[in-house]
């Protein structure tokens, strides 16, 4: 067997399971898919207002998931890879439910893991943005600004 057919049948079985996910989280998300790019991924749309980024791509990277942001949907993503362990959910439920049921937590436990990452992507923008000075302060001219400049008129030797 050629290395080449090798890749084929793995990035086939990552597009069928890009598939699947895809179905599962358009149900709550805008999402777009770009299933024939040489690494396969599907691109979630945030769903709140005040992120510096316009949705996540979701891909495989070695036998992990991960999600990435990136600013728009056929663009590089950018940022810290976050992780999205699926085998591990479905292992930890099989146990206690059906094939069925589990596929349906899965599925809600992911819905879950986006909203919460965009809630909290838009409240960290908030928190680190102008957004938390308040007005009285901005027309009283009554800001402290830092800066990482600092005296050095006294380190200077002759």
């Amino acid at each position: 067997m050629k290395f080449s057919s090798f890749i084929d049948i793995k990035n086939k079985k990552i597009i069928k399971e890009l598939k699947i996910l895809e179905e599962v989280l358009s149900k709550n998300f805008d999402i777009k898919s770009f299933l024939e790019s040489e690494s396969p991924y599907i691109y979630l749309k945030c769903t709140k207002q005040d992120v510096p980024f316009d949705g996540v791509r979701l891909y495989k990277i070695g036998s992990n998931w991960a999600y990435r942001v990136q600013n728009e949907s056929d663009k590089e993503p950018y940022g810290k890879a976050y992780p999205l362990d699926i085998e591990k959910m479905f292992e930890d439920l099989i146990p206690d439910m059906s094939e069925e049921e589990a596929g349906e937590s899965i599925a809600e436990a992911l819905v879950d893991e986006f909203n919460k990452f965009f809630s909290k992507s838009c409240q960290i923008e908030k928190e680190i943005g102008i957004g938390l000075f308040d007005k009285k302060d901005i027309t009283n001219q009554n800001l402290i600004v830092g800066s990482n400049s600092g005296d050095f008129s006294n380190s200077i030797y002759k």
